[in-house]
């Protein structure tokens, strides 16, 4: 199969929110929830181009794990390998708004962090078969 254009705007997108996660990381802490919520947004999309390279019509949907269940379609070992990423979709509505129901989420540089490093993963993962 060949990349079409579609593909790579989503894997442009995503690496656009990494490098801009990345960036905000030497930024003041009250940015961290603005990180990971690119982190998330990152992975979003890198799945997003992966389900168009390979045809898979899929939902408009920010969560993670049900973007993997399409993924899970085409290749079980890469659902399987991505698994972890799930925990970025409590990143991807709740955390940019004020907490209306519950505790807001703390999030410090070390979970920041740790989502950057999963994001860039993930997009190396991703990046490398669809070449």
């Amino acid at each position: 199969m060949a990349k079409t254009k579609i593909v790579d705007q989503w894997l442009t997108k995503s690496s656009e929110d990494l490098r801009f996660a990345k960036a905000a990381l030497g930024l003041e802490e009250k940015f961290y929830a603005h990180i990971v919520f690119q982190c998330q947004q990152s992975v979003e999309k890198a799945i997003k181009g992966y389900l168009s390279f390979h045809k898979i019509a899929f939902s408009k949907t920010h969560d993670i794990g049900a973007l993997l269940s399409y993924v899970q379609t085409v290749d079980a070992e890469l659902a399987r390998m991505l698994g972890k990423t799930e925990i970025l979709s409590k990143f991807a509505v709740s955390i940019r708004y004020p907490a209306s129901h519950g505790e807001e989420i703390l999030i410090t540089k070390i979970i920041a962090d740790d989502c950057i490093a999963l994001a860039e993963a993930t997009f190396i993962e991703i990046s490398s078969r669809l070449k």
